[in-house]
């Protein structure tokens, strides 16, 4: 096998794995921002939940007018929080449940709502909410599709380029095989 022939097998490798090494760096980054993401979905989630309850326990301890509709202003802040960290604009099946059950939430709100706020919302909230929150982790865990494509291509490069090295090297390996035995 001829050196120039040997640098260039060398220097495609080096770009692949230079290449290989980007493309693993940036989709590295977009999960971790993922994550963060995923993490305040999380916490605003958790808060809207827990300013549901509040809301329900003054409606049923009977509180004053006023601090009720104080409180439906957290409410209406958390609902908010959650509805812009979802992507409206192209939802997923389980984000549409989502914003679905934030609407009606919305709704349930404006026409002043009674002491079962949290106990009628509470069961899909959640479960909606998990559902998102799945998918996403899920989308963490394995990655960006362009992230999967190009490990895809470049093990496929990889396992191409070993092998027209065998190739090429084999008749040469065997040679010097048969030398080796021959002079035994």
């Amino acid at each position: 096998m001829s050196a120039e022939l040997i640098t260039l097998i060398a220097a495609v490798l080096a770009g692949v794995v230079s290449i290989v090494g980007l493309v693993i760096a940036k989709e590295s980054k977009i999960s971790e921002f993922r994550q963060l993401w995923i993490n305040d979905l999380r916490n605003s989630l958790v808060k809207l939940n827990k300013n549901m309850f509040i809301l329900q326990e003054m409606h049923i301890n009977n509180t004053s007018l006023d601090e009720i509709i104080q409180h439906k202003a957290n409410v209406r802040e958390s609902l908010s929080e959650v509805y812009l960290r979802i992507n409206k604009l192209r939802p997923n099946t389980e984000e549409v449940e989502l914003i679905d059950v934030i609407e009606n939430l919305k709704a349930a709100l404006y026409h002043f709502p009674t002491s079962n706020l949290f106990e009628c919302y509470e069961d899909r909230l959640t479960l909606a909410s998990a559902s998102v929150l799945k998918k996403e982790w899920e989308r963490v865990k394995t990655g960006e599709k362009i992230y999967r494509f190009w490990t895809q291509v470049f093990t496929c490069m990889f396992f191409i380029t070993i092998f027209y090295l065998l190739i090429r090297t084999l008749p040469y390996l065997i040679d010097s095989i048969f030398k080796f035995l021959s002079l035994h």
